[in-house]
């Protein structure tokens, strides 16, 4: 009996998803790829094109991954890594990539192998610019090679509630931090971590480590979440900033969550797994949150 179920498993395991299913959500849902509009296709597609010709063959690969996953293609991104790695086991950029894409599809475990190996090969080496896929409005990398390592680990960490794994890897990330964007997105998970360890170590972290003005390229949403946190905007008014609705909407949740509201941070989390953001990370913990409770 042990021995069929076990088949069975593995069955299932096996079993391709239906055509247009990117991923399975912690609740089962088959998750397809979000439409992008017919232009922006295009454009992706044609940068696609452009990465296959690339000659380096490590950065053909790279990039083709990357450009795969921005077309929310993640499974073949996935392959792609995974080829790569065969021939170039020491890249740590594979890996880092490779990690980042199982943390789309809901593979944690895997992006946890991935990212922890990426840490490991990284050890001993100079840190680095990441370039853009898709650059900000200044056209300016606002993330390290490195950094972005120590930020997908402690993600997925986060993601499978090991919250002190999480607090460490971001803490190695916003150690790292060269600019206001890279301390602001890790210096937030690092507070929400601390909220649930030691709420006096966590508003100390909110007011020696976090900047109390900024220069931003890219994570406003999480600016306005952490003024949020800081009491001087409230939640209407990080919603009324019209910002990244998954990454707000989950940050609200918790701010409930912090005040004793309950209910309102639960609907919270409901409101944002009933929208179509599902690649992105605010929708993945908030789908994490209320599969645990």
């Amino acid at each position: 009996m042990v021995r069929f179920l076990l088949l069975c498993l593995l069955f299932a395991c096996a079993t391709p998803l239906p055509k247009g299913v990117e991923a399975v959500a912690l609740d089962g849902r088959h998750l397809r790829a979000p439409r992008l509009p017919d232009a922006e296709r295009a454009k992706r597609e044609k940068q696609l094109e452009e990465a296959r010709a690339l000659r380096d063959d490590v950065e053909r690969s790279i990039w083709i991954g990357r450009r795969l996953g921005y077309l929310h293609r993640y499974r073949e991104a996935i392959d792609v890594f995974s080829a790569a790695i065969e021939t170039h086991p020491r890249d740590h950029r594979l890996y880092r990539f490779r990690g980042h894409r199982y943390l789309t599809v809901r593979k944690f475990d895997a992006a946890i192998r991935d990212l922890r190996r990426a840490s490991e090969l990284i050890r001993g080496t100079q840190d680095a610019l990441e370039p853009d896929g898709m650059p900000n409005a200044a056209n300016t990398p606002t993330s390290t090679q490195h950094g972005n390592v120590w930020y997908h680990l402690g993600l997925a960490y986060y993601y499978k509630a090991n919250w002190r794994d999480a607090l460490s890897a971001f803490r190695r990330s916003l150690a790292i931090a060269t600019n206001d964007d890279m301390k602001v997105a890790a210096g937030y998970w690092v507070y929400l971590l601390e909220l649930r360890i030691d709420r006096m170590r966590a508003d100390e972290t909110l007011a020696k480590e976090l900047p109390e003005a900024v220069t931003l390229l890219e994570n406003h949403a999480y600016w306005a979440l952490i003024q949020m946190f800081r009491k001087k905007i409230t939640p209407e008014e990080v919603r009324a900033q019209k910002l990244d609705d998954a990454t707000t909407g989950y940050g609200i949740a918790q701010f409930h969550f912090l005040n004793g509201d309950q209910k309102s941070g639960f609907a919270e989390l409901r409101r944002v797994v009933a929208s179509e953001s599902w690649p992105s990370f605010g929708y993945i913990a908030a789908e994490a949150a209320l599969e645990r409770h």
